[in-house]
């Protein structure tokens, strides 16, 4: 199947730099992977064990999400294998917190804690326990 996808002059840029840092063969094959990294993330079944990963950066001066990163994470104590801190800079702190259990409360949890309010970025992967 052949299908164009319009991109803005930045989004343009940053592609073709993926394809050249990791030598990706063209802008299609870069494209390919990342459908096929998520269609693979997708796939977990609701129901599957699984161990997730999310990742979440925000400033630490900020009360509010500190606050809510605090009670959201303590609702789920059953879910959360570990969790990691780092100061990352002056006034940006990342989480890394790694869950086990099924596939659907961690990607709801992953989704709650990520979704909160001022949260500078949030990436999740999940992967099956087979």
């Amino acid at each position: 199947m052949r299908f164009t996808v319009s991109v803005d002059d930045e989004i343009g840029a940053f592609i073709d730099s993926l394809v050249k840092e990791y030598g990706y063969a063209s802008r299609s094959e870069l494209i390919r992977d990342l459908a096929r990294e998520k269609k693979a993330e997708l796939e977990v079944g609701d129901s599957e064990d699984a161990i997730g990963v999310l990742t979440i950066a925000y400033d630490h001066d900020n009360d509010l999400v500190v606050e809510r990163l605090n009670k959201i994470g303590h609702e789920k104590t059953c879910l959360t294998l570990f969790s990691t801190h780092i100061h990352a800079t002056e006034t940006q702190c990342v989480e890394i917190i790694v869950l086990r259990g099924k596939a659907k409360e961690i990607r709801d949890f992953a989704i709650k804690l990520g979704g909160i309010r001022d949260i500078q970025l949030s990436k999740f992967m999940i992967i099956p326990l087979k």
